[in-house]
């Protein structure tokens, strides 16, 4: 599979899970739960939608897995807040900073 074939792989997985384009792995899990209780044969879903999905959420988890996160502002230059809070804007600790920075000012 080439680069672009991919990519569209990866746009069809997030289209599937009515993801935005922007999002986090705790995202991806949480829309993933959520999709398959309302797919899962079990509960009288469609077995081969809930196939789909299965092979939809690895794909994106094995992307977030391998993904290499560079760790240091971008050429373009942004400054050190804004990096982390593009980057870990939704993580508890920094989340929690920008969140007590607002309050403060």
């Amino acid at each position: 599979m080439n680069w672009k074939e991919k990519w569209e792989a990866l746009e069809r997985a997030r289209k599937f899970l009515k993801l935005p384009l922007i999002t986090t792995r705790k995202e991806i899990v949480e829309k993933y739960h959520a999709l398959a209780k309302e797919l899962h044969p079990d509960k009288g879903g469609d077995p081969e939608k809930m196939k789909a999905l299965n092979e939809a959420y690895q794909l994106l988890m094995d992307y977030c897995d391998n993904y290499k996160v560079e760790l240091k502002p971008n050429p373009a230059g942004s400054d050190p807040a804004d990096f982390w809070f593009q980057h870990f804007g939704e993580d508890p600790v920094w989340g929690k900073f920008e969140k007590d920075s607002e309050e403060r000012s």
